[in-house]
């Protein structure tokens, strides 16, 4: 079944990315990674707010009410809303990597953080995917080029996560106090040869359905539990980056994309690359918890 979202913030990012529904604050927040943008707006308002970030920031998760967590190149920070600014790092990650910058990034329902690494020049098996929790950091998982999909389902039982170049979604068991992996990895979907479009940024609704947004698919595919591709929702942009949950009853679907990379034709071609759309999906969403920092 293929659908058709529609425009809903008309500020066009060069790479729209990391989108979330603030717990503390009810407004969406995302980022526009090459622009150094963290951008939000509320679901029911037209207007877009936009704030330059030192750096890279790819991706965030609420602390408390004053507070929350960016990532970014040089690691995991803290963003003061009131100042509006990053004031403090919570840890680094790569920093010594200038060739490395931050990508994708989630919560685990009890707040530990999985975010991902990746090149700049997107090097083969050049990334990793760390666990970050009450200040410890670990290395999940490397040989990744571009992890992303990182989410969890609402009991924390099990996490999924992606390398969008393999065009490969896995699943793994994780622990619901610790949100660390409980055994290897298993493929949950792996992309046909032809398929056009690899598995960038993803959410699990409350009932385990998965909404994958698909790098150079121009869609949001989604899988049943057992891994059945059921929907496509399309959105107009080659490519479509990351969804998050909103509006009433976490039904609707926001989706970010890209025009990173994108040919001057296809740029033409494709006007509403790089907005951000919005979908009633119908679905049971769910919010990201805030990280826990101790």
């Amino acid at each position: 079944m293929r659908e058709k979202a529609k425009v809903w913030s008309h500020d066009q990012a060069v790479l729209g990315e990391g989108i979330g529904l603030d717990a503390m604050t009810g407004r969406l927040r995302w980022f526009d990674i090459v622009g150094g943008r963290r951008l939000a707006q509320n679901f029911d308002e037209g207007v877009t707010q936009a704030l330059s970030i030192a750096g890279m920031p790819s991706a965030g998760a609420a602390i408390d009410e004053t507070r929350e967590m960016i990532f970014t190149e040089t690691g995991l920070w803290i963003f003061d809303r009131e100042r509006r600014a990053l004031v403090e790092r919570i840890a680094p990650i790569e920093d010594d990597r200038p060739d490395l910058r931050s990508n994708d990034g989630r919560t685990h329902p009890c707040g530990a953080f999985w975010g991902s690494t990746m090149a700049l020049d997107q090097s083969k098996g050049k990334g990793s995917i760390y666990w970050v929790f009450k200040g410890e950091v670990r290395r999940l998982y490397t040989d990744m080029t571009v992890g992303n999909a990182i989410c969890f389902s609402e009991d924390g039982t099990y996490a999924h996560f992606s390398d969008t170049p393999r065009g490969t979604i896995w699943r793994v068991a994780t622990h619901p106090e610790t949100g660390l992996p409980d055994g290897e990895p298993v493929v949950f979907d792996q992309a046909a040869p032809d398929d056009p479009g690899g598995p960038d940024g993803a959410v699990l609704d409350r009932d385990g359905f998965l909404y994958s947004a698909r790098w150079g698919g121009a869609e949001v595919q989604v899988f049943s539990p057992d891994g059945r591709l059921i929907r496509r929702i399309e959105t107009g942009a080659p490519h479509t980056t990351c969804p998050a949950f909103c509006g009433p009853g976490l039904s609707y679907l926001a989706i970010t994309s890209a025009r990173d990379g994108m040919s001057p034709e296809a740029l033409a071609a494709c006007p509403d690359a790089g907005k951000t759309f919005l979908f009633d999906a119908g679905c049971r969403g769910k919010l990201d918890p805030p990280i826990r920092l101790d």
